[in-house]
């Protein structure tokens, strides 16, 4: 039997009793607990029996209560917005943005990274477009896929995701290319892995009806190309990779 205390109660409960509260959140990393077997008269937070370390799980207590597609992801929405105002501030009235300007912008360019170690350069080249199309075609898909992910992970877990799609496209683009790109379909590409790999992990208690939204049916099967020299899409796997190692 374990002794728990639960808003200033105690009470004595079975193991499996404990178990299920733990997975249901009932029970704290700091609630005060007794368990003879394992920690004598004394009385110890739960964080620190492993017993309650292996079953806690913040994530899918998160998911569990707050998970709905039907919720405006608004953190999505204002990284959409933040990026066509980025576009028509650098391209005023035109519809296509010049090398130069993007670059002057923040475009992803080995040249200034590797020799003048302007490695901000691997998080703005991210939010920058070439035209409108460009613009628009990644908006859509970042605001779904995005909203998507948005609504089934919590704030910093998102966050982490998308940083790591960024930072895991414009890195192995350094890498691979000299030519300067820009474009948010890498870290579309990670959310797509994001979304993939939470299907998987949260399918036995994932809803019926949202099923087709995560796992392996979410991957693309290409990405439209976000660099002027048009390479394979290779660089933007690293944003996937990134994104199924973030989630």
């Amino acid at each position: 039997m374990i002794s728990v205390r639960l808003q200033g109660r105690e009470e004595t409960i079975t193991l499996d009793e404990f178990e299920a509260r733990v997975r249901q959140g009932q029970v704290a990393p700091s609630t005060p607990v007794n368990f003879p077997v394992l920690t004598g008269p004394a009385w110890v937070d739960a964080r620190e029996l492993e017993l309650f370390r292996r079953l806690y799980a913040p994530a899918r207590l998160h998911f569990t209560r707050a998970f709905s597609l039907g919720r405006f992801p608004v953190f999505t929405a204002v990284l959409c917005v933040a990026q066509v105002v980025l576009f028509f501030s650098v391209a005023g009235w035109e519809r296509v943005v010049g090398v130069d300007d993007l670059v002057a912008a923040g475009a992803k360019w080995r040249p200034n990274i590797v020799e003048l170690g302007e490695t901000w350069r691997l998080f703005t080249a991210n939010v920058l477009h070439r035209d409108i199309l460009h613009l628009l075609f990644n908006m859509f898909f970042l605001f779904n896929v995005g909203g998507t992910v948005e609504n089934a992970y919590r704030l910093q877990d998102y966050l982490l995701i998308l940083v790591a799609s960024a930072l895991g496209t414009t890195g192995l683009s350094t890498l691979m290319s000299d030519q300067p790109s820009v474009g948010v379909s890498g870290v579309v590409l990670g959310l797509f892995g994001a979304a993939s790999v939470f299907g998987y992990k949260y399918s036995e208690i994932l809803p019926r009806r949202y099923r087709r939204y995560f796992g392996g049916a979410v991957l693309p099967t290409r990405s439209s190309s976000s660099t002027w020299a048009s390479p394979p899409p290779t660089p933007t796997t690293g944003g996937t990779s990134a994104g199924c190692s973030g989630a």
